[in-house]
This record gives structure tokens, sequence and C-alpha cells, in this order.
């Protein structure tokens, strides 16, 4: 069973500051001390086995902040594997679907993609959705397919049809579908038919001959297989 303790943090707070804050830039060099205080918030956490008050403060800041390592990696993926334990932390993350900014709601959905405790994940992927925010409906979709999140395409029909923005109508519908099919063939070309075939790792594109395609099912599972061979 995995410890949901281990953060996969270096081996101590000091290693982890210099290899994280020594890659800031003149954009990012104003979350260095939140990213510090991030670090040391996660090897306490680490330490003691357990999550107070004063953690969550931290992590709300680090999840209302725009850099993605501050809201993602230092504090997206910490509190989704906590969530598999803490239903304090479950709570908290659910919180988020109701708050007032645009930004953490999009920030919030977008960490979905750490793989949360399966009630986060569901809940806060389904208030994504119905966010009044077209981005946000948007992310969500996108996160949804990215984590196959299958028993979504029941209700993706509907949200589809009553979509007012093209973004997210777009990105609902590339969903919708690759929930529902494991490739894609697209117009052909002087070098033969386009094709992206989803794998373990995610998708992979070839192109294929006139004969290749007409045994498709049988295309498709050699290219899965070649995928999965070359990269485990």
């Amino acid at each position: 069973m995995t410890d949901v303790y281990d953060f996969g943090l270096a081996p101590d707070p000091a290693t982890e500051k210099h290899a994280t804050l020594s890659r800031l830039n003149k954009k990012t060099e104003p979350y260095r001390a939140l990213l510090s205080e991030l670090i040391d918030t996660a090897f306490r956490v680490k330490t003691r086995r357990a999550v107070d008050e004063a953690d969550l403060a931290v992590w709300e800041r680090g999840l209302s902040a725009p850099h993605v390592d501050v809201f993602s990696h230092y504090t997206g993926r910490f509190v989704s594997a906590l969530s598999h334990e803490l239903p304090s932390v479950q709570e908290w993350l659910i919180g988020f679907v109701a708050h007032p900014s645009a930004k953490v709601r999009l920030n919030l959905v977008t960490i979905m993609l750490h793989h949360p405790n399966d009630r986060v994940l569901d809940t806060v992927l389904a208030a994504g959705l119905a966010d009044k925010s077209a981005t946000v409906r948007a992310k969500a979709a996108d996160v949804i397919e990215r984590v196959e999140r299958t028993h979504f395409a029941e209700r993706l029909p509907a949200l589809i049809a009553a979509e007012t923005s093209d973004k997210a109508k777009e990105t609902m519908e590339h969903c919708l579908y690759w929930l529902t099919h494991d490739y894609q063939v697209y117009d052909r070309t002087e070098r033969g038919y386009s094709i992206w075939v989803k794998v373990a790792t995610g998708m992979t594109g070839r192109t294929i001959s006139e004969a290749e395609y007409q045994d498709l099912e049988k295309t498709v599972a050699r290219i899965r297989a070649e995928h999965d061979e070359l990269y485990g």
C-alpha cells in the first residue's frame, strides 16, 4: 500500500529548496517565500504524519497562486495524496468548488490530474463541468479525458448541447470522443492515413497505409503493442 505521506521529496528541506528555488527566474522569483514555506510544510506533515489547520492555511495560499510549481507541484500533489487517507483533506478540497475566484477553481480542477480520492475527483470535476466560467468548464472536460473518468460520458451530450462557449464545447466534444473511442483516423494524405491511438502512457500518432487501414482493428492492436514494448 502506498504511503500517502511519502511525497517524493529530497532527503531534507535544504536539498529540496535548493533544487526548486535555484530554478526561479524573474517571473517566478516572487513565489520564493511561499515555495519555501510549502516545502517546510510538506516535511513537517511527513514527519508528524498529521495535518492541522496551519498546514491547510499554507496550502490554501498555495492553491490560490497562479504558478504551476506552487499550486500543483507543491500543493496539489501533496493534498491529492493525503485525500486518500484523510477525510478532513477531502472536505477541504471539495470546499474550493464554491470559491469566489475562477482562477482558484481552475487550479482546483487542474490538480485533479494528481488523482486524489475518487470522491474528491468526481465531485470537483462534476462541479467544474457546471462552473460559471467557461475556462473552468473546458479544463474540467480536459481533465476528465486525461484521467479517463469514463462514467462522465453519460452526462456530456446534454452539457455539450447546452454549452454556449465554443472553446468549452469543442473541449467537451473532444473529451466525449476519447472517453468512448480508442483511436481516431483522420483524412487520407498522399502518404497514407493519419491515426491517433490511445495507449497506456497517453496517445501515439502514426501514418498507416491503405492495407493497414483496411485491417484497422489489427493495425491498432499492433500499434499499441509496439508502443507498450518500447515504452513499457
